[in-house]
């Protein structure tokens, strides 16, 4: 309490009872040195000890209670310097004052809460500690396994950001170890697997300790990463080594077998022992072709005699000419040898490579043959005149077929020129079928169906003209049969025709008679002379018949046959001049084909006439890919 100002009543109360007490003591002390007889100077220099030792005595208690506050303020003075710097420990923001809020608090109360503050970030700090030396221990755990041995201190503060800092960090390096530890698990078992498979035992410390290691104690520095991968790499090429031996020795002893005629029983107990591709098989299997090889070569004769049938065999089916054949020297050698062995044998490998590589393009081939063999039969039924006497729905069948070819026939072609281009530009040389180029003859195939249906459309025209010019001469007008209107000749019904029709037939233009004519004759067989031939001499015939029939003679086309056939009247002589004449003005089958490759949709169209009537013009060329 600063002088001053007014007690309290507690204090005034204290102060009273003080000053009771010390008025009653001093009147006891009267009394007793009044009885003592105590007076004058020494009764005063009693009062005066009186005085100061009450004096002093409060004065004690004055200056006891001053230091006491100054503890408690040096208390309170440490406790803001110690919160202060816990609180930069723990969070590195200082700004906030550690006494805030207490300014008119009295000193106890600001030095037990400042005291209670400190005892928390304490305890925040000692928790932070723990954990920092916990996320320190993973951490150095971690970067070991991944055989980062250059670790070095933590350095860094306890705040909040930085233990997640860490945190994040020793998490990366786990999911780093875990993903490693993974891919070392993988490794090992396929490495386990294939040391299993080959039975083969590691001599090398690091193929001992991969295969022996657990996965949680391996390390996984760079180094060893790195020959982890060359290990799997090397064993993965030795089984792949040992699968392709194992594979190319069975089928060697294979052949072997068959050509030395090894018993079958021999066969199945060497196979049923040695299964599998190890390194015990191989050497077993190594040490049979061995043995089998030394009975091959006291039998060179027979071996080089069966390759050759085998050669044979590839060439029938790659389709090669003569000339490619003779190509293979050795074929023809009378000397057997190991040499002509091993040239023969070099020849099968090297067909059945070519076949191989090439199947695609021999399965297309074979396609496309089948679906032309196909087409042109179906022409050759086109052609049939019978065909429409079939009343079992073959027409519509052959439609369908006929749809489908010119669909499915385009497709396979196209694909097959794509193939058979490719193989050019990366051989740098023409696919050949019987030493043709396959490309030029289905090229030269398709020109000569082109050139076939232009010599149909050619005959339609001729034979339709010269129907005309037939009964222009022999003045009467033939009844038009409705195939020919469709632009199809083929057998009119007759129903058609009438029942009272007379039918006659013209012989086919290749049937008749190949004179050498001087040019009198050819004026007189001329259309001019025949003109005039009829007006005159055939006018007479004419009228005479007329008389005789009111209504005149009638002619069908009933009997119209097809490539060029033409109509001849049934009660005249075929030596007649009239009839030489007409047959004379017929074109001859030896003419030229127009070049050119037509659409398959032509091939829906109508049929085409037989390749018989061109001479060096055939369908029938084709090749079969066996």
């Amino acid at each position: 309490m600063k002088n001053g100002e007014e007690m309290d009543p507690e204090m005034c109360a204290v102060s009273q009872e003080i000053v009771e007490a010390q008025t009653r003591t001093l009147k006891e002390l009267g009394a007793i040195w009044s009885d003592m007889g105590v007076h004058g100077e020494a009764k005063t220099a009693r009062l005066s000890a009186v005085r100061t030792h009450v004096l002093r005595l409060f004065q004690d208690m004055v200056d006891e209670e001053e230091s006491n506050k100054l503890i408690i303020i040096q208390r309170i003075e440490q406790h803001l310097k110690d919160l202060s710097k816990l609180r930069k420990e723990l969070s590195g923001d200082t700004s906030c004052s550690p006494d805030e809020g207490l300014d008119s608090a009295p000193l106890y109360q600001v030095e037990k809460c400042l005291r209670e503050r400190w005892e928390n970030l304490q305890k925040v700090k000692e928790e932070r500690i723990e954990q920092l030396v916990e996320l320190q221990r993973r951490l150095d755990d971690v970067r070991y396994r991944l055989g980062k041995n250059d670790s070095s201190p933590y350095n860094g503060g306890i705040t909040e950001l930085e233990l997640e800092a860490l945190k994040c960090r020793v998490t990366l390096h786990e999911q780093e170890r875990d993903r490693l530890q993974a891919s070392f698990e993988e490794t090992q078992s396929a490495i386990q697997q294939i040391f299993h498979d080959l039975e083969m035992t590691a001599t090398f410390p690091f193929d001992k300790m991969v295969l022996s290691t657990p996965p949680n104690a391996f390390v996984f520095s760079p180094e060893n990463m790195a020959a982890l991968k060359k290990l799997h790499q090397n064993m993965e090429q030795k089984l792949s080594d040992a699968k392709h031996d194992a594979t190319e020795l069975r089928e060697r002893l294979s052949n072997l077998w068959e050509r030395l005629q090894i018993s079958s029983h021999h066969r199945e107990d060497f196979l049923h022992a040695h299964r599998g591709y190890s390194v015990p098989t191989i050497t077993a299997f190594k040490e049979e072709l061995k043995r089998c090889e030394a009975i091959k070569r006291e039998n060179i004769e027979n071996f080089v005699l069966q390759l050759r049938r085998e050669i044979s065999s590839w060439w029938d089916r790659c389709h090669f000419s003569k000339s490619q054949r003779s190509e293979f020297r050795a074929f023809y050698f009378t000397d057997f040898n190991e040499d002509v062995l091993e040239l023969h044998e070099l020849e099968v490998k090297k067909l059945k490579n070519f076949y191989e590589n090439n199947r695609d393009i021999f399965q297309l081939a074979d396609q496309r043959a089948e679906l032309w063999e196909q087409m042109h039969e179906l022409e050759k039924r086109a052609n049939d005149p019978n065909r429409y006497n079939n009343r079992g729905g073959q027409l519509l069948r052959e439609e369908k077929e006929r749809k489908t070819l010119a669909k499915t026939l385009p497709k396979i072609e196209q694909e097959l020129r794509e193939r058979l281009v490719a193989y050019e530009q990366a051989n740098y040389t023409p696919f050949l079928i019987n030493g043709e180029n396959l490309l030029e003859l289905i090229d030269q195939q398709n020109e000569e169906r082109h050139g076939l249906k232009e010599l149909q459309k050619y005959q339609k025209k001729v034979n339709r003209n010269h129907m005309l010019e037939i009964e222009s001469k022999l003045g009467t007008k033939a009844t038009t049969p409705t195939s020919v209107k469709r632009g199809r000749l083929g057998p009119a019904t007759p129903s058609m025709l009438g029942s009272s029709h007379k039918t006659l037939t013209l012989a086919p233009p290749h049937s008749a008679p190949q004179r050498t004519l001087t040019s009198k004759r050819k004026a007189e067989i001329s259309p001019q002379s025949n003109v005039s031939k009829k007006s005159k001499g055939g006018r007479k015939s004419s009228e005479k018949k007329r008389s005789g029939n009111k209504s005149g003679p009638r002619f069908s086309t009933s009997k119209i046959r097809r490539y060029g056939k033409g109509p001849t009247k049934s009660n005249e002589p075929s030596s007649s001049k009239t009839r030489r004449n007409i047959m004379t003005t017929l074109p001859s089958d030896n003419f030229s084909i127009a070049s050119g490759i037509g659409p398959y949709s032509e091939f829906q169209s109508g049929p085409i006439v037989n390749s018989s009537i061109m001479p060096g013009c055939s369908l029938t060329g084709q090749y079969r890919i066996s």
